[in-house]
């Protein structure tokens, strides 16, 4: 909905429900707007009517009297408002506000063709007869130019409110940039196009005012200004000591601006060309067959490190030089050839060094067979813990050795000095096998093996007051 710009008297309608049904008889209204993004405010005194809840029902109408006028600039403006009733759902309504063009109201009389056929520009002017047409204007014109010719044209002589002839043509009457060359057409100014001396009441006399130099004066005016910057020296003068320190010319010749440092010998164009020539030609016995510098083609490198590896040592002994240290095999037994070629009797070291490394296999490999065997000895000195390899060893016999089954004993009487394995059988098969103990005849506790045959015995007494048992004998 549209609605102008500062009119108050202008409802929106709205329809409130209670979970999708209309509600009728609701009183109790809190509005919120907001215009044009500002902040929520209440409306104070919102004006809701109930429109007809009979025939309508859910209808009801806002009036908008609050805030309606748009902001400054701006042609039209959303603005949207909250409504809420404690007995229906929330409603939003959005306007949109427009600056008003034309006045309030009031209709354009358009006819079929698109001409207005009346438009009240003020409140005397009704109709269309009333306005004033352009041949109007004109006939105004010619008519008050007769009757008046100086006094109609008199601001038309004029520029800025100045007469002509008082100065009226000035930087301040003439807009910036009002005469440019784009706005000159070519050879506006030509020669031929001014009368001879137009401009002048006597020709020649350069210090008359308002009288045109000649030829010969102007150029000898230019010379002396060209003689007093020194210009003149650059083709026509010879130069002496003129050029100004630091000026923008003696720092292109001087690192320190001053000119009497500059030397033709040395410093000029010829000197330098001279001196590149000189260098080049430097250059040219440096290089390689190729022509290039060294260092930037494969040739030249190659050449060079093939002369420095051909070069005979002997020459070149000097203190801490590589010469040296190489040495000259028949002068010296301390260099290094000397020490790699052959030994104190002549022998080829090399060969030595073959046979020292057949021993080192040799040597490698009893290392690896002593590895085994250290790993199963014990590494202790009573506060160092045995290393996991020992330990690992140990583990393992002793896993293996428990692990051992252990054949039963036999018929015998059992030794005074048992192994562990002889000690823990008897045992085992005194708890695992029959044990009789015999009442009859002679009272004994025997053992027996697994298939039933008495292997050893131990005699028993009781008088009563002493129970004892003797050692055990064989079966």
């Amino acid at each position: 909905m549209r609605i102008a710009s500062g009119v108050t008297d202008q409802f929106v309608y709205f329809l409130a429900t209670l979970a999708g049904a209309p509600v009728t008889g609701l009183a109790t209204w809190t509005v919120y707007r907001s215009r044009n993004g500002a902040a929520a405010a209440a409306m104070t005194t919102p004006t809701i009517n109930e429109t007809d809840s009979t025939n309508m029902k859910g209808v009801y109408e806002l009036l908008l009297d609050e805030d309606m006028t748009i902001g400054a600039g701006n042609d039209t403006e959303a603005m949207v408002f909250h409504i809420t009733e404690a007995d229906c759902d929330p409603i939003v309504k959005e306007i949109e506000l427009y600056r008003i063009k034309i006045t309030a109201g009031s209709t354009l009389g358009i006819e079929s063709d698109g001409d207005v056929t009346k438009c009240n520009l003020v409140a005397t002017t009704t109709t269309n007869t009333d306005l004033v047409t352009a041949a109007a204007v004109v006939n105004e014109w010619e008519t008050q130019s007769q009757a008046d010719p100086t006094g109609f044209h008199v601001n038309i002589l004029e520029a800025l409110g100045v007469a002509w002839g008082s100065g009226a043509i000035t930087a301040a009457s003439i807009g910036a940039n009002a005469i440019t060359e784009a706005k000159i057409a070519d050879n506006a100014f030509a020669n031929e196009h001014f009368a001879d001396n137009c401009l002048t009441t006597t020709e020649g006399d350069w210090e008359q005012a308002g009288v045109a130099p000649t030829e010969a004066e102007i150029n000898a005016q230019v010379d002396t200004a060209l003689s007093d910057i020194h210009l003149d020296h650059l083709f026509a003068t010879s130069v002496a000591d003129e050029i100004v320190d630091n000026s923008a010319w003696a720092d292109l010749v001087s690192t320190t601006g001053d000119w009497s440092t500059f030397s033709k010998t040395t410093d000029s164009l010829q000197s330098i060309r001279d001196a590149l020539t000189t260098a080049q030609n430097d250059l040219d016995t440096i290089t390689g067959t190729s022509g290039v510098l060294i260092g930037t083609d494969a040739a030249n490198v190659t050449e060079i490190s093939d002369a420095v590896w051909d070069e005979d040592a002997t020459a070149h002994q000097n203190a801490g030089t590589f010469g040296l240290a190489i040495g000259d095999p028949a002068a010296s037994s301390e260099t290094i050839w000397k020490s790699l070629h052959t030994d104190a009797t002549g022998d080829a070291i090399s060969d030595d060094i073959k046979a020292l490394k057949a021993e080192t296999v040799l040597i490698l490999e009893d290392t690896a067979a002593m590895d085994t065997i250290v790993a199963k000895i014990p590494l202790s000195d009573g506060t160092i813990s045995w290393n996991a390899t020992a330990l690992a060893a140990i583990n393992t016999e002793v896993d293996g050795a428990l692990d051992t089954a252990i054949s039963e004993l036999g018929v015998a009487e059992p030794t005074a000095t048992p192994t562990v394995r002889t000690a823990i059988m008897l045992m085992y098969m005194a708890m695992r096998n029959k044990l009789v103990v015999q009442t009859s005849g002679t009272d004994a506790l025997e053992i027996y093996n697994t298939a039933g045959t008495i292997i050893c015995k131990k005699l028993l007494t009781d008088d009563g007051s002493d129970y004892i048992e003797a050692k055990t004998v064989t079966g």
